[in-house]
């Protein structure tokens, strides 16, 4: 009754609804919780007192007089403070020590930059003076380089132009129409086209290498994760930026004589659809020279019923005169 009447559990339902039995095994509890929390509270303060913890045979502990509850709730909100201040100071000092690790590797790595530079300039360096040394004239030395780049472009020879300025302009030793040079350097051939049918367009790099590493890399790919494109798609992205530009660079020229077949097929469609409108409209008769389409003979009503035995003329309207 004395919690009921009282004025702090005037608002508390669940207390003013709970039977006196329950009341008292609640008060019960929380007592227990209590006794058990200072005693923790006084272990602790005789073990920074340097006092015994536990009471020999017959005998009882001192008793030890502890601070008020405000006070160490003030002291345990510190020690929590100072705890978090310890471990920010112990990560920023691993941070600073990998910053510090990272400059020394990127500093390393520009003195191995520079070393591999110089070592090549000097290598250049030697070469010229060695080729200097063993030349005879300016103009032996021309001619071996033209042999040199004759050699290595097989495919292509050079004519001087028609103006006479000296200049050499380079023309392919094969027919265009048919082919051109592919990524090893070797006469490639273009595939058959009629002209008939729209041209299809020339692919880059990056699609000439998904078209010939697709299948590969959905083969590696886990059987649940085959028919996902996003990963598909991600994993042929990845793979692309590990090429080196070595590997990059034959599908580059795979691009390249793509696009020259792509030419190749547009003028051939171009030249298709000249004739073959022509020849669409000289059906009933010759085309004219300039291009333009002959004139039809226009036909009469009476030729057009009596050609076609399933038509039937229309009657003619009769105007009445008023």
């Amino acid at each position: 009754m004395a919690i009921r009447r009282s004025p702090k559990f005037r608002f508390d339902y669940l207390l003013r609804s709970l039977p006196v039995d329950l009341i008292a095994k609640r008060c019960e509890y929380l007592m227990r919780s209590a006794l058990k929390e200072v005693e923790h509270l006084e272990r602790k303060e005789r073990e920074s007192q340097g006092l015994p913890v536990e009471a020999e045979d017959g005998a009882e502990l001192p008793p030890v007089t502890l601070k008020p509850f405000r006070i160490l709730q003030q002291e345990r909100q510190q020690e929590r403070i100072q705890r978090r201040q310890t471990e920010k100071k112990a990560l920023e000092e691993k941070v600073d020590d990998l910053e510090r690790h990272m400059k020394e590797i990127q500093n390393r790595l520009k003195q191995l930059n520079k070393g591999s530079i110089e070592g090549l300039q000097a290598t250049m360096a030697s070469k010229s003076t060695s080729n200097g040394m063993g030349t005879k004239s300016p103009s032996a030395g021309a001619a071996a380089t033209a042999t040199s780049a004759n050699n290595k472009h097989d495919g292509v020879k050079t004519k001087a132009s028609a103006n006479g300025n000296g200049k050499q302009e380079q023309t392919p030793a094969f027919d265009t129409m048919k082919g051109d040079i592919g990524p090893e350097d070797k006469f490639l051939e273009f595939p058959e086209y009629d002209g008939s049918t729209e041209p299809k367009d020339y692919k880059k790099a990056f699609a000439h290498y998904c078209h010939r590493n697709r299948k590969s890399i959905k083969e590696s790919l886990p059987a649940e994760d085959r028919k996902n494109k996003e990963k598909i798609n991600g994993a042929l992205k990845e793979g692309w930026i590990q090429l080196t530009e070595d590997d990059k660079m034959t599908f580059r020229k795979w691009a390249a004589w793509d696009k020259k077949r792509h030419t190749r097929d547009c003028i051939i469609r171009e030249a298709f659809m000249k004739n073959g409108s022509g020849n669409a409209d000289g059906a009933d008769g010759q085309a004219s020279v300039d291009g333009s389409k002959p004139a039809q003979k226009r036909r009469s009503s009476t030729e057009s019923w009596v050609s076609s035995p399933t038509s039937v003329p229309k009657k003619k309207k009769r105007v009445q005169n008023i």
